[in-house]
């Protein structure tokens, strides 16, 4: 099973203005994300969609290819979905999976996207989100392929994980 990577970042935040460019620990929240995607055993390649050029940079700097966000998928009402089905066939690869976490997320680990990996693999669920242990979303999305092909929209929460990640909107949450 070839398993991609995805992480969905864009320039601005209106509710916080410089949200996923905030440092934490000496990078940029966002940046947190991938790494946890880079050291998964599990995910086969990682890429980053942007519209930021300091992003786009960031990640090259570190062999993280991009996809350019053009301004149709950077608006910020955007579904979470469209954006990546849009970077997912400006690949020009096919996966059997896609996992994503949102880049407003603190908290998230390896372990978490192995977890996410192992349960699509062993129960065949065909999306996988994760929330906290109050059943609130904490960012992690798995996708399989004929989701991102077939469906206009993510239908239900097949499977989750409890993970300790949480969502940022505003600064006052760190």
């Amino acid at each position: 099973m070839k398993i991609l990577g995805l992480i969905a970042v864009k320039q601005n935040s209106n509710r916080f203005p410089g949200k996923n460019l905030h440092e934490i620990d000496g990078a940029p929240m966002f940046w947190h994300n991938v790494q946890a995607l880079l050291d998964s055993d599990y995910i086969d390649d990682v890429y980053v969609a942007t519209d930021s050029d300091f992003i786009k940079k960031y990640c090259l700097d570190r062999d993280v290819p991009i996809v350019c966000r053009g301004p149709n998928t950077s608006i910020d009402e955007q579904p979470i979905f469209d954006i990546l089905k849009f970077a997912y066939f400006a690949i020009h690869n096919d996966y059997d999976m896609v996992v994503t976490i949102l880049p407003n997320t603190v908290g998230h680990n390896t372990g978490d996207v192995n977890r996410c990996v192992k349960l699509m693999q062993s129960t065949g669920c065909r999306e996988v989100r994760s929330f906290d242990k109050d059943g609130r979303e904490t960012g992690i999305i798995g996708l399989h392929r004929e989701v991102l092909l077939w469906q206009y929209n993510i239908s239900a929460y097949l499977g989750c994980i409890i993970t300790s990640g949480r969502e940022i909107h505003y600064k006052h949450e760190f």
